[in-house]
Order: structure tokens, then C-alpha cells, then sequence
């Protein structure tokens, strides 16, 4: 598929019920006309196998914006093949996040 992926870090919450940042962030984009099925949560993969197969979803064009912590979206994640953007919404909590930033997916 066509263009790029970008990342969003967020580590204000998780998707749950209620409001919460994620569903918010998802709701903006798609009332700006990305489809809601292209933005997805990293939270939503609970095992390495779901992981993975949101990682190769993400490299094979079928996620425009992926949402995740920095501790679930740190180390071992594998999608730098179409990433274009790297968004943080706010800083990590903790100086240890900060020398294993997601930025390095981009090298």
C-alpha cells in the first residue's frame, strides 16, 4: 500500500473504557480523514505472536498510524521499513526510556 507510517509514543494512559488519550488521538485523525482502520494501538497485541503479526501489518502498508507506550513500543519493534514520522506526546517518565528512545527504529 501506499505511504508512510508514523509512530505516535504515548505513555498519558492506555485504550480502555471511557476516555482516554488513544481513542481520543484516533477519533482527531479520523474526523481529518484518516480511516479509523488504519490507526492502531499497540496495546491491542497482548502476546509476541499478535506483536508480530502487527508488526508485519505496519512494514506491509496496512497501518498508517501506530500508537503505543514507550515500554510497549521500545525494544524489538521492527516496522522502521515505512516509517516516516516519530511523535512523542510526552516525555518518558523515566531516564532509562530516554537512552532506549524509539528513536533508533529510525536509524
Amino acid at each position: 500500500m501506499r505511504g508512510g507510517l508514523q509512530t505516535v509514543v504515548c505513555d498519558q494512559g492506555t485504550p480502555g473504557e471511557g476516555w482516554n488519550v488513544y481513542e481520543e488521538l484516533k477519533r482527531q485523525l479520523v474526523m481529518r480523514g484518516v480511516p479509523g482502520h488504519v490507526v492502531r494501538f499497540m496495546h491491542k497485541a497482548r502476546n509476541d505472536t499478535e506483536k508480530a503479526r502487527l508488526f508485519a501489518e505496519a512494514r506491509a502498508g496496512h497501518v498508517a498510524v501506530l500508537v503505543g507506550s514507550t515500554q510497549k513500543m521500545g525494544v524489538g519493534t521492527n516496522i522502521q521499513k515505512r516509517a516516516i514520522r516519530l511523535v512523542h506526546m510526552d516525555a518518558p517518565w523515566r531516564p532509562a526510556d530516554v537512552e532506549s528512545c524509539p528513536q533508533a527504529w529510525l536509524v
